[in-house]
């Protein structure tokens, strides 16, 4: 019976190692991949068009791709020419598929990728989950993120890109906005306010709270103290002396008195009606109205 249960009890332990192993592996393979990845975002910036990039590079699918210059990348300008893609060439030794630039008559050939880089897509979810639908492919999730932290225009861009729902007011540059509008540098966000400001963390320290506030005040000229206060949590309203003024509105106890007295009104109304209607119709039938 114990040599039974020391026999579970080893097969269990054996069995942990092996996934613990597996999931090292896995992560390790996944940092390699990225590490000797070819979409190096320093060497090929981050795009999301060709008017983003610079020194006669355009925008192949998200980054800005030197193409009168021969790199790591294979060229091609048919999928044919893109059979057996080694690791460094940005492959998996399968064949992979021939990206063309949209401008073909002035760049006259494309680049070797796997497949699964070339899939185009709408949300995230039609790509594998270790890919992110970035500019409308599934790419690298660096170059993503690098489109995340990318300044927006508007509420469009961000939705054409999947990078936010809004454009925001970026708390981290609050001492630029004294500066004015040309210097609001606006990301992407998803607020769960409905207000377009990206939440700082709770934990910030004074200096950062004291920033912050010297940048909510220098909005109140334009209106736009009240927006970034009501982006906030309640917490952090509290320890700004901009957005006091916006805490000291009608208190839930109050807004509660006053459906409640609206509520008994109502309900004496109705009551009066019901009375009035009871009276006519008694007057009515001693009066055979009917």
């Amino acid at each position: 019976m114990i040599g039974g249960r020391l026999n579970l009890l080893s097969a269990a332990i054996s069995f942990w190692f092996l996934f613990a192993s597996q999931v090292h592996g896995g992560n390790q393979i996944d940092l390699d991949r990225y590490r000797n990845s070819l979409r190096n975002i320093s060497v090929y910036p981050v795009c999301a068009q060709d008017s983003d990039c610079v020194d006669e590079r355009a925008c192949f699918q998200y980054m800005c791709y030197p193409w009168k210059q021969s790199s790591g990348f294979r060229w091609c300008s048919k999928d044919s020419d893109c059979k057996s893609l080694t690791d460094r060439e940005e492959g998996n030794g399968k064949d992979g598929r021939c990206f063309r630039h949209k401008d073909r008559e002035n760049i006259g050939f494309g680049i070797c990728l796997k497949k699964v880089e070339t899939q185009k897509c709408w949300t995230h979810s039609n790509c594998p989950s270790h890919l992110k639908c970035t500019n409308g492919f599934c790419g690298d999730p660096r170059y993503f993120k690098a489109l995340q932290n990318r300044p927006c225009a508007g509420d469009e861009q961000c939705e054409q890109l999947l990078t936010g729902e809004m454009c925001c007011f970026d708390t981290a540059t609050a001492d630029q906005w004294k500066s004015g509008q040309d210097a609001w540098k606006k990301k992407c966000c998803d607020n769960p306010s409905g207000s377009p400001v990206i939440r700082p963390p709770e934990d910030m320290e004074e200096w950062e709270i004291k920033k912050l506030d010297r940048g909510i005040s220098y909005l109140a000229p334009y209106f736009l103290d009240f927006i970034v206060c009501e982006g906030l949590s309640y917490q952090m309203m509290l320890k700004l002396s901009s957005c006091k003024p916006y805490t000291t509105t009608t208190s839930t106890t109050d807004r509660t008195n006053q459906v409640s007295h609206t509520a008994s009104a109502n309900s004496v109304v109705m009551h009066l009606g019901v009375l009035l209607a009871v009276i006519g119709y008694t007057w009515c039938a001693i009066m055979r109205c009917y």
